[in-house]
């Protein structure tokens, strides 16, 4: 089993940590490899001669194609666009597992690249000093047992992000879509829910 990305950003946390929480639980190899051809906010798992392919993506535009895979699990999925082996990937929950342990299993290309500086931080950042997200704080051991619902009000409070602060033109025109639908969504839900609690955040 082997999964493959190009740059660890925190929208694959979810995925890179559950792989490696079930390597370590089924007692198999880590094998996480960088793999430059594999187009941002996505990554590809093989697994029993089979290949999966997750799309981070907020956008409903496909960063791949779904032909070149097995399954497709996509972010952001439109109806019209579910065909056989296309997957509606649904939230993503910040979730982390033995962050310390999962650095110690990375190649030094991972590990190293300028591009996974951010979350190679947080994972180190063990006491939560010195980042706004520590991996650490997110281990699915802190995590509650008890479910609280909270009345069953809806709470979507979300950021945008600045395209400036980024080089590549795709991402510039990427975050100017997303934050596009993420204004519309908070427009959207208090206008039809109204005890809604919607907010916006500057990145």
């Amino acid at each position: 089993m082997k999964l493959e990305l190009s740059i660890w950003t925190h929208h694959l946390n979810q995925l890179i940590y559950a792989y490696f929480y079930f390597c370590k639980k089924e007692k198999i190899k880590v094998n996480i490899v960088r793999n430059e051809s594999i187009k941002y906010g996505g990554a590809i798992l093989y697994i029993d001669g089979e290949s999966v392919f997750f799309d981070y993506s907020d956008e409903p535009k496909f960063i791949d194609s779904a032909e070149l895979y097995d399954y497709y699990f996509k972010r952001s999925l439109r109806v019209e666009n579910r065909t056989e082996n296309i997957y509606p990937l649904n939230f993503n929950v910040p979730m982390t597992y033995k962050s310390h342990l999962l650095l110690m299993n990375l190649k030094s290309d991972l590990l190293f690249n300028k591009s996974n500086r951010t979350e190679v931080i947080r994972a180190m950042d063990r006491f939560s000093l010195f980042t706004n997200s520590s991996h650490e704080v997110l281990d699915i051991k802190r995590y509650p047992k008890e479910i609280r619902d909270y009345g069953g009000n809806i709470i979507f409070h979300t950021r945008l992000w600045d395209p400036d602060k980024h080089n590549d033109e795709d991402e510039k025109e990427r975050r100017r879509s997303q934050n596009e639908f993420r204004i519309n969504a908070c427009r959207l839900l208090k206008k039809t829910f109204k005890n809604a609690s919607v907010g916006l955040q500057i990145n």
